[in-house]
Formats: C-alpha cells, structure tokens, sequence
C-alpha cells in the first residue's frame, strides 16, 4: 500500500472532522452521562469504518492552508446540524 499521501490524509482528516462533530453535537451523545472520551472514540471509529469507502479524487481538495480550514467548516457545519 505504501505511505500515506497528502489527498489521502486530507480526505481522512475530513471525514474525522464530520463524523466527530455528528458525535458532539449529535441529540443521541450529547447527554451528560456520555463522557467526551466515548464520543471522540465513537467519532474515531466511524471515521476509520467509512474511510475505506470514499474516493479521495470524488472530493475537491484545496491547496491553500486557507481553502483547508474552510473545508474543515464546511464539514463541521454538514455533520453537526442534526440536532432537533
């Protein structure tokens, strides 16, 4: 398989970014008696299962440091607003 390259970790680090704010904001995890430990790994591990499936060409990777972090927002805004 061979190393990691950067549209390979900036797509993983994406999917994290949505699947973490689904599980912090989410209704299901956001209760008191959910420690931040079990959301993090819940958000981890749905990361790492759905990776696999997602062709890193199918999403438009930006090359500025800038385009990043307002895809990054764009992720938390598309996994967090699930709450009712």
């Amino acid at each position: 398989m061979g190393l990691l390259g950067a549209d390979q970790v900036s797509t993983f680090l994406l999917v994290l970014v949505r699947c973490l704010s689904f599980f912090a904001i989410g209704p299901l995890f956001t209760h008191q008696k959910v420690p931040p430990q079990i959301q993090v790994l819940a958000g981890t591990a749905t990361a790492v299962a759905l990776y696999p499936t997602i062709r890193p060409e199918d999403w438009i990777l930006e090359s500025t440091l800038f385009g990043f972090a307002l895809a990054i927002g764009r992720e938390v805004l598309l996994g967090g607003p699930v709450r009712v």
